[in-house]
C-alpha cells in the first residue's frame, strides 16, 4: 500500500471543519497545536491539500462535547443565588409601592380625572418607610444633586438596578444608606 491510499480516509480541512462546526482557520490552528494530526494529499499538477486525521478529528469533537455538557448546567455560587433573591424583594417591593402610590394618587384627584404620573412628592416620613427608591426620590432622600446620584451609579458606589428599556434606575433604601455612610 502507498502512503496516498493509507490517507484516503483522512478529511480535507472544510469537511472536518464542518464536522467540529467550527471555522477552517480553527482546523489549521488545532492542527498547528498538535491536537490533530495533520498530512499533504498530493495531486499531480498542483499544490498539495492539507487533510486531518479522522480519528484526531473525532476525538476533539467528543472533548468539546463533553466539556459543553459540564458548562451546560452551572451550580449557582452562593452570590448568584444572593441576587437573584435580592432582585426577586426588589421587584416585589416595586409592585408594593406602585399599588400604594397609585392608590394614594387616586384618592387625591377628583373623581373621574385621570392619574398621573410622577406628580406625586413624598414626604421624607414616607420615604423611610419605602424599601425601593427610584432616582428622584433617592435625590430627594440623599439631599444629593441627581448628577451626582447618577454619577455614583455609573462608578458602582451605588448599587442600582436600571428599569425595563433603559428608562430610570431602583435601588434599595439598605444601599443608598450605605452609599451615605461612604460618602460621610
Amino acid at each position: 500500500m502507498s502512503e496516498t491510499d493509507d490517507k484516503s480516509h483522512w478529511l480535507l480541512k472544510k469537511e472536518a471543519a464542518s464536522l467540529l462546526h467550527v471555522a477552517e482557520k480553527t482546523i489549521e490552528r488545532l492542527a498547528e497545536r498538535g491536537r490533530i494530526q495533520r498530512s499533504n494529499r498530493k495531486r499531480p499538477g498542483s499544490a498539495p491539500v492539507p487533510i486531518y486525521h479522522p480519528e484526531d478529528v473525532e476525538s476533539y469533537r467528543q472533548e468539546q462535547q463533553e466539556k459543553a455538557r459540564l458548562v451546560a448546567f452551572p451550580v449557582p455560587s452562593e452570590a448568584m443565588q444572593e441576587k437573584d433573591n435580592r432582585m426577586d424583594r426588589l421587584v416585589a417591593a416595586m409592585e408594593q409601592f406602585m399599588s400604594v402610590v397609585m392608590e394614594r394618587q387616586q384618592a387625591a384627584l377628583p373623581p373621574g380625572e385621570p392619574l398621573k404620573p410622577g406628580t406625586v412628592k413624598l414626604s421624607y416620613v414616607e420615604l423611610a418607610a419605602k424599601e425601593v427608591f427610584n432616582l428622584q426620590e433617592t435625590v430627594q432622600f440623599t439631599s444629593t444633586p441627581r448628577h451626582i446620584i447618577l454619577e455614583a451609579i455609573e462608578t458602582g458606589k451605588l448599587k442600582a438596578v436600571q428599569n425595563k428599556f433603559g428608562r430610570g434606575w431602583r435601588m434599595l433604601q439598605s444601599d443608598v444608606k450605605e452609599y451615605l455612610k461612604t460618602r460621610a
